[in-house]
């Protein structure tokens, strides 16, 4: 099977998404993944940049609420679960237009829901990635990983960096 239709998917593959595949576990492994980390993933995809339900880049705030620690994580396979926390998070502030929920939001070529903010290690990777991947700006991307109570990560496209900024900067997703 190929790898939009359930097979080994490798890097540069169109996975099940309908987006491109940017990681790929490592011998074959798993991963753990998802909204709880209760899941397992192989590999991960960026979203599809060309055809139908394409996703476009666009400069967002990173959340609402510059003031309260969310409580995030960086490695690979954590994005889901950090946009979850970003989407839902209480005491102050909205995240109606912001980084998450607009990458929540997003349902792909394939009407699927479970596209998100990647965190910092995944986005590193899809940077590192991205000329095999394609249409990205040049500049910075929010990753869904806080650095501190003020402050979230975010990856410089140009340079694969990892910098952090004020979660109210309007930085690519």
């Amino acid at each position: 099977l190929a790898c939009a239709d359930g097979g080994v998917c490798a890097v540069g593959d169109i996975g099940p998404g309908g987006g491109v595949v940017f990681y790929v576990q490592s011998s074959g492994g798993t991963f753990a993944c998802g909204a709880t980390l209760a899941s397992t993933c192989r590999y991960l995809e960026a979203a599809p940049t060309t055809g139908t339900n394409n996703w476009t880049d666009a400069r967002y705030a990173w959340s609402g609420n510059w003031t309260t620690l969310v409580g995030t994580a960086t490695a690979i396979g954590t994005g889901h679960k950090n946009t979850e926390a970003i989407v839902t998070q209480s005491g102050g502030g909205t995240t109606a237009g912001k980084a998450g929920t607009i990458a929540r939001a997003y349902r792909g070529p394939n009407n699927l829901s479970d596209w998100y903010l990647p965190s910092k290690d995944e986005l590193t990777n899809l940077s590192i990635e991205k000329a095999r991947i394609g249409g990205f700006s040049d500049g910075e991307y929010w990753s869904s990983s806080e650095k501190d109570t003020f402050g979230t990560w975010y990856v410089d496209f140009n340079t694969s960096t990892s910098l952090d900024a004020s979660k109210n900067l309007a930085l690519f997703v």
